[in-house]
Formats: structure tokens, sequence, C-alpha cells
């Protein structure tokens, strides 16, 4: 067991205790729908005085890692914005230690007394559990009878008359459509990474960055430039993202997240950095001189801070 701030987070389970209100699903984004999830445990936790969880699965060891098929977010960053909801216990089970599982031995040795003690269940309709994704929902409410537990099915969300759901946010970022995603999210679309060394062609350039590897388990929007945000200390700053392989900078085929931090200075090496991504700017593209790069990168930070000024300036 390891403490996120004010919520534990478990790797297993076993005699839970106390009682428990769980949240069901996989939460990758923690968009609007998986919010109304997570908002109904808490409910449910106050209605039956048992403890708001959540429990979802680890699938890194898992899944194969074709292109388009990573997730939203790390599960670290997951986790801070589950806790954000309000929960306080999040149980991140191994896949491969469930999936094998009948419906019944999920239910019982996992949601059950022998589990997390769970007094209350919710999940969205499209919820599926146990060996061959055989469990539904209605069979959940079944079992939950049986172990001593009650199920919600909470309502899916919709936004623009269409459900919001994770494959439809993917969408969107692939497209470079990262108003709309953030919209879907209900938060702005970001990246919490490292940041690494790097080539420091940018600081030659006279426009020093911060670059942050993406792992392979993350899915990379479009590739491009963007208008970011980025928190640093206590303040916004405005920044200028390129998303991509950098053609102007090498031939290699690593993914980075490469950010100019508009009118701010100083060593983040090491750091964890969020990076919000604002509105897509313009294709990657290489460029056949470092001077017409560098006239570039001028031109998109006036493009930046015009549409700053039109928008009433940021917040510091």
């Amino acid at each position: 067991m390891r403490r996120w701030s004010g919520m534990e987070i478990l790797r297993e389970i076993q005699n839970n205790e106390q009682r428990t209100a769980v949240a069901l699903g996989y939460f990758d984004g923690v968009h609007l729908g998986h919010q109304a999830v997570l908002r109904k445990a808490c409910a449910l936790a106050r209605e039956y005085g048992a403890a708001p969880a959540a429990l979802t699965f680890d699938m890194r060891a898992h899944r194969a890692q074709a292109k388009g098929k990573g997730d939203l977010d790390s599960y670290e960053h997951r986790a801070q914005r589950i806790e954000e909801m309000g929960i306080r216990m999040l149980v991140q089970l191994d896949f491969g230690a469930v999936s094998e599982m009948s419906p019944e031995t999920f239910v019982r040795t996992v949601l059950g007394k022998e589990g997390i003690n769970a007094a209350a269940v919710c999940c969205g309709a499209d919820f599926r559990f146990g060996r061959g994704r055989a469990g539904d929902v209605a069979l959940l409410q079944s079992l939950g009878e049986r172990y001593g537990f009650v199920v919600q099915v909470v309502p899916e969300v919709l936004f623009d008359g269409t459900p919001v759901s994770t494959s439809r946010i993917k969408e969107c970022a692939a497209r470079g459509e990262i108003e709309q995603a953030a919209a879907l999210l209900g938060h702005p679309y970001s990246f919490s990474l490292t940041v690494c060394e790097d080539k420091k062609l940018a600081r030659r350039l006279g426009f020093p960055t911060i670059n942050q590897r993406f792992p392979q388990e993350l899915l990379a929007p479009r590739f491009g430039v963007y208008q970011s945000r980025v928190e640093l200390f206590g303040k916004s700053y405005d920044g200028i993202s390129n998303i991509g392989v950098r053609p102007s900078v090498g031939n290699d085929r690593e993914i980075m997240l490469e950010t100019h931090i508009i009118d701010y200075s100083g060593d983040l090496y090491g750091r964890m950095v969020t990076v919000e991504l604002v509105r897509f700017m313009r294709d990657e593209k290489k460029f056949d001189s470092v001077e017409a790069l560098r006239e570039q990168v001028v031109s998109d930070i006036e493009t930046v801070r015009r549409w700053t000024e039109t928008q009433g300036g940021k917040e510091d």
C-alpha cells in the first residue's frame, strides 16, 4: 500500500474491514462520464456510511503497445484526478490477476467481504467483468444481492447529444481538436511528465525549452505545434509546445513534448511538470535552415501573445 496525499492506493485487497462504496471502471482520462460515476460513489458512501473508493485495472503489462492504443493519461496523473473527486481509496489491480476469474469469483473475492467489502457499487451501463468479459451490469446486480451490496448504474453523460467516451476524446486528439477534447474531459487536456536533458538546439536559437519524453503507454495527439499553458510555482505561463519527432532536429523517431515557456527562465531538469494543451496551431514540419526555424518560433510566440490578449489576458 502507498498513500497519494489523503488517498490510499492499493495493489491488492483482502478482507478489508471498512465497508466501501465503489466506483468501477478503467477511468482513462477521468472524463465527464467517469466523473459522474465517481460522484455517485461519493454519494453512496455518504448514504451507507462507507468509505468512497474506486476500483480500476492496471493494463500496462498486458496490452499490446500498438500505435493509437495508448491511454490519455498516466496512472499517476489519473490517481490525482480521482482523488480530487473525493475518493479516499483507489484499488489498482493488475489486469492479469483478475482477467481469468469467472464473474462470480470476481464479485466474491474482489468486491465482496473477502475483498474490498462493498456496501454499494456503481458503474456505467457498459461495464463488463470476468473471463471473456462475460459479466454485464444485470449479472453484477444479481450477484450483488447474493454477496451483500447494492449496484447502481450511472446513466451515460451526453455532450452535444452524443455520449462522452474515451474513444471519442482520442478521436478529437488525433485530429488536433484539443478544445473539444478538453470539453469532453471536463478539465484541460494535459500531460504530467518528467523534464529530461536534450540536445539544447532551442536554447541556441534563443528559445530554451523543457523536453519531456512520451511513454509508450500514452497516446500522443496529432503531431504539431500547440499553444499551451504551464503552471510553475503558483504562476501560470503561456507556452508553445511541439509534439512529435522533431524532423528539424534529428532522425530519431522518439516522440517528444518540447515546450518553450514564454517569459520564464529557470532550470526544471528532473521535475515533473504538467503541460496543458490549449489549441492546435500548425502541423510539425522540417525547416530548411536554423534561421527559418527561428523565424517560425518568433512568429508562433507573437501569435500566442495576440491570442492571449484577445482572450482578456491570463491570470497569474
